[in-house]
């Protein structure tokens, strides 16, 4: 049986409380499926066929109903690892060294302090 209670959440620390138990063997097979996906530079949705391999291996059948809910949950899969993957992506604040008599590098690390804080302002101040 799936249990969320054993996956952590980075951002909030927080246990994630157990699905409805109707959702279990759902959660099971997505779970299965997604350990078996195929991604190159990025992940890729799973795919029918993927899904009917799955079916056909398990000798299971999925409903269409189920179908549908395992693709709902792998979108918001490919959801939230698009967002990590875009947060791990932006540039680190410019904050990260710049010598004290580089008066240029301050002046733009200053401008995109401001510019980070107030978009608005710092804009009006150019």
């Amino acid at each position: 049986m799936f249990r969320n209670s054993n996956i952590k959440r980075e951002r909030d620390h927080h246990p994630l409380p157990d699905p409805p138990i109707q959702l279990g063997p759902i959660l099971e097979w997505y779970g299965r499926l997604n350990r078996r996906r195929q991604s190159g530079m990025t992940v890729n949705p799973l795919t029918f066929q993927e899904i009917e391999a799955f079916e056909r291996k398990a000798l299971i059948t999925l409903t269409a109903w189920q179908t549908r809910l395992i693709e709902r949950i792998d979108d918001t899969f490919l959801a939230v690892v698009g967002e990590e993957r875009a947060a791990r992506s932006k540039p680190e604040a410019q904050s990260s060294q710049v010598p004290v008599e580089n008066t240029k590098g301050m002046r733009s690390l200053f401008r995109g302090m401001a510019e980070r804080l107030n978009p608005t302002r710092a804009k009006e101040a150019q």
